[in-house]
């Protein structure tokens, strides 16, 4: 399997503008000057950072994550015209701003989207999302209906998740001492943030949140750093790029604080889960904390089968292609070559059970080219992460003693029968809808994830308790004899 991501890559401000001074042009004909070939980095990074406050050196060390995009910018500069380029970074700005103006503008947006422009938004619900108040709604759901037991549910679902993952490691019959111990480390070190950021708890700062959110003629009064403030003005339009400025240099002022990379990375009313490697940590937003996702009121069939599933799929991100090259504290590492070639033989198991499915499900339907590659890093997790679920939500059932109550008028399933039925709630529903194959094929292209029908269809069949509730014939589309595994091979 071919790399799917540039591994990160660590170099100074100073060491990255002579990489890329390094890089040549690969054409021969070069269609605009060498001038624009030439991009002074340093000058850019240091002048970006400067504007928001921050000093730094040519001997500050960032973080490319991306270094095959630079080596591919360098020869599309090249064979590009200077008009062409010019006029891209133009219309990068103005169509990000378009729908700011007016609404004849709105209006050719919309046609130009294909956007339905007789659905056209609640102005009261466009007002509150453009207004990026998401902190303070978060802070007074939390405080009116957000509970600790929630919490305490929640951790109880992670540790018995993990516990199962400990397991599942330790019978991988691939990973030798070393990279089993590492990712022991890991499931046993990960930071949990659930439900909203600490600071939450401060009333002060909450209620002090728009302090600096002041009109132009009083920017000129203020006594503290103008960069504080976000300078409200008489349009629409000028509030809009005070607004986007005023946040990308609040972001920018992270990198003072030796805590940013522990930050959340969402605002906590996003119904999604995260992982981030650098910091191995898991982020779970409120907003998956409540019905009907999760609740202490309805039984933990579904709440391990929704949201259960979701953590567990993020719990499972560490072992993807690129995330498996840091450790438990976040710094890169590298694995021993024998243990890397045993690592892509059950990566390859994902590969080959993603190419052959068509998207539409038909034997002549279409395919994407090298699909399997494209998806994997998150066609794995989807599988190890149901299987994890389901074994986590029995081990919760044990614990408890005592099954787990039957949701009314659906007597006809038991409870495992339902935990799979509801985990497929989790890719299906939520993105209900009905399109021709071209449109699928459009989409299959653009996403890393699978569309919502494979990622269900290809976790389940993979799932050999699946195959065992639901008595699926051995060899069976549901239930074929080789399944994937990310610890096995």
């Amino acid at each position: 399997m071919s790399s799917l991501v540039d591994d990160y890559v660590n170099m100074t401000v100073r060491g990255f503008q002579r990489w890329y001074d390094s890089l040549k042009p690969r054409t021969e004909n070069a269609r605009v000057s060498v001038i624009l070939l030439v991009i002074n980095w340093v000058d850019k990074v240091t002048g970006i950072f400067r504007e928001s406050g921050i000093d730094i050196t040519e001997d500050t060390v960032l973080k490319v994550s991306s270094p095959g995009y630079y080596e591919k910018l360098v020869p599309l500069l090249d064979e590009t015209p200077s008009r062409i380029v010019v006029n891209y970074l133009h219309w990068s700005f103005v169509s990000s701003m378009i729908t700011k103006t007016t609404d004849e503008m709105r209006e050719l947006d919309e046609k130009m989207t294909e956007n339905d422009s007789n659905e056209q938004q609640n102005r009261s619900d466009l007002c509150i999302k453009e207004a990026e108040i998401a902190d303070v709604v978060a802070y007074e759901y939390a405080r009116r209906y957000f509970s600790g037991d929630v919490v305490k549910m929640t951790l109880n679902a992670l540790d018995d998740m993990e516990e199962e993952m400990k397991i599942e490691i330790g019978e991988s019959n691939w990973a030798n001492k070393e990279i089993k111990d590492l990712a022991l480390r890991r499931v046993k070190f990960i930071k949990k943030n659930i439900g909203y950021p600490d600071w939450y708890n401060n009333a002060t700062i909450m209620e002090n949140y728009f302090e600096k959110v002041c009109r132009f003629p009083l920017l000129a009064e203020a006594t503290e750093d103008w960069r504080d403030f976000l300078a409200m003005g008489p349009t629409y339009f000028e509030n809009s790029l005070s607004f986007q400025r005023y946040y990308k240099l609040k972001e920018l002022r992270l990198l003072k604080h030796k805590d940013a990379a522990k930050s959340w990375i969402v605002d906590p009313l996003t119904i999604n889960a995260f992982y981030l490697s650098e910091s191995n940590s898991i982020t779970v937003p409120l907003a998956n904390l409540q019905k009907p996702f999760f609740s202490k009121n309805q039984p933990n069939t579904i709440n391990y089968a929704l949201t259960g599933y979701l953590l567990a799929h993020e719990l499972h991100h560490p072992f993807d292609e690129l995330k498996r090259l840091f450790n438990e504290r976040g710094e890169e590492i590298s694995w021993p070559e024998a243990m890397t070639k045993q690592y892509y033989k059950s990566v390859q198991c994902f590969v080959d059970q993603y190419d052959n499915y068509t998207l539409n499900g038909t034997p002549s339907g279409p395919k994407v080219k090298n699909y399997g590659n494209q998806t994997f890093d998150e066609n794995m997790p989807d599988t190890m992460g149901l299987k994890t679920a389901f074994k986590a939500y029995k081990r919760r059932e044990i614990m408890n003693g005592v099954p787990e109550l039957k949701l009314p008028g659906l007597g006809m399933f038991d409870n495992d029968q339902l935990f799979f039925l509801s985990s497929a709630n989790v890719r299906i529903p939520l993105w209900c809808e009905t399109r021709d194959s071209e449109a699928i094929v459009t989409e299959a292209k653009l996403d890393m994830h699978s569309i919502g029908r494979l990622r269900c269809i290809g976790a389940l069949s993979n799932n050999q308790d699946f195959a065992e509730t639901f008595s699926c014939p051995l060899g069976s589309p549901m239930n074929p004899k080789k399944k994937c595994n990310i610890w096995k091979i």
